[in-house]
């Protein structure tokens, strides 16, 4: 009886089919790492999308950016997603700025992305002591500077330790689409206690804050919503800060004939105005009456 043997693999064979489950092996794998890379990317940018949100509804609650992650979710702690972990910074003491950094893994991470309150798009990198636009104090400016903003710098004399900024800066004199300052009430509300009492330099930012909580529309809203040079960080200066402008109208320019609104609330109807000629300031402008607007910013 004769069979008919067919030929064994040669070892040749063998070894190219072991290169082809291996090469096999190694796509899918590589597959894998992209697929889970990706998912925990979304995973950190997730992150810092909800904690951008929280930081924002908690500054305009509180004034300010807490220091503390674990006191803006209405008193809970942000939660990281599984396996993240969050680095917080502000420009404390007058914490008016943020850099939120999410990396993974907890030990040694290798994967991280940032976002700050300029910018609240996740980005690849760490923090790295960065806040806001930049360092307080980083680049020098003189007054009749043009600052990051686009406007003019028309105050030098911060303190980068004890106001958290060193300079202001007023919007251009066409910074409203009309071409002119705005004209507007100092709050939709004509009789509306605020609690923005503040009338220093550096008080500005937070009374601001505490108007736009209460108000719908008005000075105050109409300046946190400008964004020259693309930054968020306007506001409406204080009585002091509106005075220092005044004290550089010839650098800053470009006034309308009318009082200008201070941010600085004197009773439930009455706000501090400022003549930007004279330099008259006063306390009983009713705030239902419509005055000049002119935003600031620290930095």
């Amino acid at each position: 009886m004769n069979y008919n043997r067919q030929p064994a693999f040669t070892i040749v064979e063998l070894l190219i089919v072991i290169v082809i489950i291996a090469i096999l092996a190694t796509i899918t794998i590589v597959a894998y790492n992209g697929l889970t890379n990706r998912a925990r990317e979304s995973s950190l940018k997730s992150d810092l999308d909800n904690g951008s949100k929280l930081l924002a509804v908690s500054k305009t609650i509180n004034g300010v950016y807490l220091a503390d992650l674990n006191n803006i979710n209405n008193g809970q702690a942000f939660k990281a997603s599984g396996g993240n972990q969050s680095v917080y910074n502000t420009n404390a003491p007058t914490n008016n700025a943020f850099c939120l950094e999410s990396h993974y893994p907890l030990t040694s991470p290798t994967m991280f992305f940032f976002t700050t309150n300029n910018n609240t798009s996740p980005q690849k990198g760490t923090c790295s002591g960065t806040v806001g636009v930049e360092p307080c104090g980083t680049t020098s400016y003189a007054v009749g500077d043009t600052g990051p903003g686009g406007g003019k710098v028309f105050y030098t004399g911060g303190n980068c330790t004890t106001l958290g900024f060193k300079y202001l800066e007023a919007a251009p004199a066409n910074w409203n689409s009309g071409g002119t300052d705005l004209e507007a009430v100092w709050c939709n509300s004509g009789t509306l206690t605020t609690g923005a009492t503040g009338t220093a330099v550096g008080t500005g930012v937070a009374n601001t804050a505490k108007i736009k909580a209460k108000c719908t529309s008005g000075a105050a809203v109409s300046a946190v919503a400008y964004r020259g040079g693309g930054l968020a960080d306007w506001f409406l200066p204080s009585k002091d800060e509106l005075n220092q402008m005044y004290l550089q109208r010839a650098s800053v320019g470009g006034f309308i004939n009318n009082y200008y609104s201070a941010s600085s609330e004197y009773s439930n109807k009455i706000a501090w105005m400022q003549d930007l000629t004279t330099g008259y300031q006063g306390n009983s402008f009713q705030k239902y009456n419509a005055f000049a607007v002119r935003p600031v910013r620290s930095f």
